[in-house]
């Protein structure tokens, strides 16, 4: 996470976002996680990635989906950093390298 906009986290004080339930159940349920990677290849008419960058994408989205609703084209937002380093301990690169926050 090398941008600045990127080092930043949910700010909450009592409990960080990545430890509540419902960021678990939406975000890092593989279940959930496949059937959204399965719709948006359906969507795109594209073949279904369901490797650990295919599941971080989704993982991403579907945080992104749930705090702000429906987002697209130049209409973008950055993942907290606490919720950009649990999606990738529990879905790993597995040559470490991330491609990080595009705006477009």
């Amino acid at each position: 996470m090398g941008v600045a906009r990127e080092n930043v986290c949910c700010g909450r004080r009592r409990m960080c976002c990545t430890t509540e339930e419902y960021f678990r159940a939406t975000t890092l349920d593989h279940n959930v996680l496949q059937l959204q990677i399965r719709l948006a290849a359906d969507f795109r008419a594209d073949v279904p990635n369901c490797g650990p960058n295919g599941y971080r994408k989704a993982g991403y989205r579907q945080y992104i989906l749930g705090q702000y609703g429906h987002l697209g084209r130049r209409n973008r937002r950055v993942a907290p950093s606490c919720v950009v380093r649990c999606i990738r301990h529990w879905f790993p690169s597995p040559d470490g390298h991330y491609m990080g926050y595009r705006s477009e």
